[in-house]
């Protein structure tokens, strides 16, 4: 088994084995998920963020009706 032998792919190299293929497949895949769900967490935080100040808004109104009333 030569190191110039073309018949055996070479397993220090991720895209010329098969384990290495798969793994950066997972990590494509991983990434992917990662940009999805980082989008998620960004859309949740302002949705968040938008209910706080609407109960805040919401909490001052209640205050300044008790009070005045």
């Amino acid at each position: 088994m030569a190191a110039d032998n073309d018949r055996y792919p070479r397993v220090l190299d991720r895209a010329g084995c098969i384990f290495g293929q798969q793994a950066v497949q997972r990590v494509e895949r991983l990434e992917e998920r990662m940009e999805g769900l980082e989008a998620k967490i960004d859309r949740l935080t302002w949705a968040l963020a938008g209910a706080a100040i609407t109960f805040a808004t919401g909490a001052v109104m209640l205050a300044l009706n008790l009070w005045m009333g």
